[in-house]
């Protein structure tokens, strides 16, 4: 009776078994597992980064915004100056059609304190009149030349190199100029002061340094050539001790008069 109990028992409980459900445990790569999850991070993060609106996040010009990846950096503004056709005999411009008015008002507002490095030159409005309307017993410039005050946002550094010049609303640079009217012609009134001697008039220039927009966009500190001056200059040509000595010796002397004897021979 007693073993008729426990087979029912058995019976019974291997039944009960078979019908809870099974547990089934899947085996997967470790490896792929591990790189998902850092793939699904990796989304994750860029999602926030982009929700968040974070300064850092490089902008295109449709407003797309650029992540960093692990592919490659930031992508880096480029300026590349292109000088106006009126600039190739001059060492600035004050007009180019491609200036970064906008990108450099961005710069300026985010930076106040650039302010301090503004400034303007000044040209005293009587030396003007003194060279336009200059009278016969004042002082007279030996070389014609404009002076004013010029706001360049194009010029060349002292490395040939062309670079944008900060100069716009909220932020001037103006540089006193002078450049010569007639450059490489003769000095006024000493023309034929001496003879062996020549007069020319001569462009000269100075280093002045401004603000300006590296190619890379940052600004910075560079060194500028500007006409300053027109100066005469006085070349020694000949020797005018030579000349008057040329002119003497040069004369072909008498002849002395001859013997008949010596004619004979």
């Amino acid at each position: 009776m007693k073993r008729i109990v426990l087979l029912l028992f058995i019976v019974l409980v291997a039944n009960e078994a078979e019908a809870l459900p099974q547990l089934i445990i899947p085996v997967q790569n470790s490896s792929r597992s591990e790189s998902g999850f850092y793939a699904q991070r990796k989304i994750l993060s860029h999602r926030n980064f982009a929700a968040s609106g974070d300064d850092s996040a490089g902008r295109t010009d449709a407003g797309k915004i650029i992540f960093p990846s692990d592919d490659g950096d930031f992508p880096t503004p480029q300026f590349p100056v292109r000088p106006h056709a009126g600039c190739e005999n001059s060492t600035f411009c004050e007009n180019t059609p491609n200036y970064p008015k906008e990108y450099l008002q961005a710069v300026l507002r985010t930076n106040k304190d650039l302010k301090f490095f503004s400034s303007d030159d000044l040209v005293l409005p009587d030396v003007l009149v003194h060279r336009v309307n200059a009278l016969p017993d004042d002082d007279a410039p030996l070389c014609e030349a404009t002076e004013k005050v010029v706001y360049p946002k194009v010029a060349q550094s002292k490395d040939k190199e062309w670079l944008f010049v900060v100069n716009q609303e909220g932020f001037s640079q103006g540089v006193r100029v002078e450049t010569c009217g007639k450059e490489n012609n003769a000095c006024n009134l000493i023309e034929g002061f001496a003879e062996g001697y020549k007069t020319v008039c001569k462009q000269k220039y100075i280093y002045r340094q401004l603000v300006a927009l590296s190619a890379i966009g940052q600004l910075k500190p560079e060194k500028f050539r500007f006409p300053a001056s027109c100066c005469c200059h006085i070349k020694f040509t000949e020797n005018p001790l030579g000349l008057r000595m040329g002119s003497s010796l040069g004369k072909k002397a008498p002849e002395l008069p001859t013997s008949k004897a010596n004619r004979r021979k």
